[in-house]
């Protein structure tokens, strides 16, 4: 099963968690059960003032993020890690299945950049208002206490947010804008004195994969360290440019100059007819270049949850690398382009564009 939190996309999926993403996509809100981790329910928590104060205040915080994400019956583990300092934050998300597949999102000075590798980070833009996490900590409600329960060795009450009320994907890094019928509820740790512990989330949604709808739900913790060093969270060095094709529905990182080898990048798509599969695509394109030029052995990926494959072509001391990938019946090519002095440096580059491919609807 490939990855799903890429249709939210770094990552560690943006309506990021979480299952890998989407203009013209609008999520339909449901009504999920708010969870009780206890048998003792206090309808009231005693210390909500003094936790919303908490909340306002928090940081410089570090914890690391643990918790499940079910995808049909296919179970994985989410782990990573959050740290915020003031109003920049840093979150690695990373789901392990038959795969790892990891999501960053850091933010400065209100711009965004995420990453898959942590190593090539592309410049989002400036963070929706609102949608970061401190904001969405700092707008928790601080009323409701569900009980008390254990999570990573640390007991305390878990503060409700009514389900719904809150986005919790955008504040975590992720993309959502492939998610459907999406529902998430927000909690807070919070210790017998209203200071704040930790968060959490509860999540569902449905995500297309290939042809078929999956359902997905989604619960973490993340439990801050009892004592934390102030953490330098630094604007990524030479992000690459998010090239974004709203109308088309897709979205990549171009490196520019960064690249290190001279290049150009193009893109297409198209509906693909009835009954015609990424397959027979590949095999028509490689079956008609290899009457031009020389065409390479194709390899496989798995690109913001589709099944992906790329082959080179070289012609006249031109080389290229072409990447194809299906999703929901539109078919999308992204084309490397270089000299064939270059070629080595240029797959590998190519391969570093494809990997930053996202879906926007």
């Amino acid at each position: 099963m490939p990855s799903v939190l890429c249709r939210a996309g770094a990552a560690l999926c943006a309506c990021v968690i979480l299952g890998g993403v989407l203009t013209g996509c609008t999520p339909k809100k449901t009504t999920q059960a708010t969870p009780s981790p206890s048998a003792t329910l206090n309808p009231h928590y005693s210390k909500s003032t003094e936790l919303a104060a908490s909340l306002k205040t928090l940081g410089p915080v570090i914890g690391n993020i643990q918790g499940t994400m079910t995808v049909g019956g296919d179970e994985r583990t989410l782990t990573g890690s959050v740290a915020l300092n003031a109003t920049s934050s840093r979150i690695i998300l990373i789901e392990n299945g038959t795969t790892s597949t990891r999501f960053e999102e850091t933010v400065v000075d209100g711009n965004r950049y995420t990453s898959h590798d942590d190593t090539t980070w592309a410049y989002r833009g400036t963070k929706a208002k609102g949608q970061d996490l401190p904001t969405l900590l700092a707008n928790a409600d601080t009323t409701l206490d569900a009980g008390v329960s254990t999570v990573a060795g640390v007991t305390g009450h878990m503060i409700m947010t009514a389900p719904d009320k809150m986005d919790v994907a955008p504040a975590l890094g992720l993309d959502p804008w492939t998610f459907d019928q999406e529902t998430t509820t927000l909690h807070v740790w919070a210790d017998e004195a209203g200071q704040v512990l930790g968060f959490g989330a509860s999540m569902s949604w449905k995500v297309m994969i290939g042809e078929a709808m999956q359902d997905v739900t989604a619960n973490l913790d993340v439990m801050f360290a009892a004592k934390t060093t102030p953490v330098d969270i630094a604007t990524p060095k030479d992000p690459w440019k998010w090239v974004q094709d709203t109308p088309a529905g897709f979205a990549y990182a171009d490196p520019g100059d960064l690249g290190g080898v001279k290049h150009t990048i193009s893109s297409d798509h198209q509906n693909l007819a009835k009954g015609v599969t990424i397959s027979d695509e590949v095999k028509g394109a490689v079956d008609g270049l290899s009457k031009k030029g020389t065409v390479g052995g194709t390899q496989s990926m798995v690109i913001d949850g589709e099944d992906a494959f790329w082959f080179t072509y070289e012609q006249s001391g031109v080389h290229e690398a072409l990447f194809i990938v299906v999703h929901e019946r539109v078919e999308y090519m992204l084309v490397v382009v270089g000299s064939t002095t270059d070629k080595t440096k240029l797959d590998a580059l190519a391969v570093q564009v494809f990997s930053t491919m996202e879906f926007t609807r």
